[in-house]
């Protein structure tokens, strides 16, 4: 996920500073390659924590969860390049996969323990 969401923060970050479209496309599909790690992995997380009797209700919930920021995440970019720039937009997106990447070691630290419980 560290590495995952710090490709998505370089590319997001190549596509809001590019000066034609070719780049900027280049830069969207680097930060696709970095945030496809990261959908999988939340995935899995979710189902470690909530043990064997709730693992289908928690992969459902952040899955839905998933699916909503895919609706969202679009038209949220959009209406703040409309407010302010597709740059900055883009920008603010990079930020959130920074977010992303600075939060995986601490979601690993508390994931462990209860994946080490679930297996005793």
């Amino acid at each position: 996920m560290v590495v995952g969401g710090a490709v998505a923060a370089v590319g997001s970050l190549v596509a809001a500073t590019a000066n034609n479209p070719w780049t900027a496309l280049v830069g969207i599909g680097v930060a696709g390659l970095g945030t496809s790690v990261c959908a999988p992995t939340v995935i899995g997380m979710a189902g470690a924590w909530a043990g064997p009797e709730r693992r289908a209700g928690a992969i459902s919930t952040v899955t839905t969860i998933a699916y909503i920021g895919f609706l969202i995440g679009p038209a949220a970019v959009g209406a703040v390049s409309s407010v302010w720039s597709l740059p900055v937009a883009l920008g603010a997106v990079a930020v959130i996969a920074v977010v992303v990447a600075g939060l995986a070691p601490v979601a690993d630290r508390v994931a462990s323990p209860r994946a080490s419980r679930q297996l005793d």
